[in-house]
């Protein structure tokens, strides 16, 4: 009987899966409070009765793919961290940009991060960088003024050009 409502529930489970992301804990059939070998047992089990090979139901495949996705994360330590913090969401993140990385750009897309940066950004009264107002002028050094252009050339038409090639200090010696 009770194989029957843990049946009845995977397959409600599944069949939502096409309307967003099911539980992992529930595609599998375990609490999140689960061990790994408890993990592993109800993986084995269903992966055999879902399997495409020994079940020719239509949506066997479709089960079988979800049950395979959700033993891959729940049974790796630290993906299985990340979908317990940070759900599917925090999964793909990891995938795209890495582990290290993800707590980095999830850190940035938080309400309270964009905030203090907002905030930031208004009191330098920078625009976009907090370069401390470089890019506006306000710090930056003047550039020197080159009006004298001509006496510039003049300079360079005086000197002899370079016509040897360099020589060793050097004895030829050593």
């Amino acid at each position: 009987m009770a194989d029957a409502e843990q049946e009845a529930k995977l397959n409600e489970d599944v069949e939502d899966a096409d309307e967003g992301e099911t539980d992992y804990y529930c595609v599998l059939g375990v609490d999140k409070v689960a061990t790994s070998e408890e993990i592993k047992k109800a993986y084995r089990k269903l992966a055999l009765k879902y399997h495409p090979d020994k079940n020719s139901e239509p949506a066997a495949a479709e089960k079988f793919k979800q049950i395979n996705r959700a033993h891959v994360v729940l049974i790796d330590p630290n993906k299985r961290r990340i979908y317990d913090e940070y759900g599917h969401i925090g999964l793909q993140i990891a995938e795209q940009f890495g582990e290290d990385n993800m707590r980095l750009i999830l850190c940035f897309s938080n309400k309270w991060c964009k905030a203090f940066v907002c905030c930031c950004a208004i009191f330098t009264c920078c625009c976009c960088c907090f370069c401390c107002c470089m890019c506006c002028g306000r710090c930056q050094e003047p550039e020197p003024e080159y009006n004298d252009i001509d006496g510039l050339l003049e300079e360079d038409e005086e000197k002899e050009p370079v016509t040897g090639q360099p020589t060793s200090t050097y004895g030829s010696d050593g």
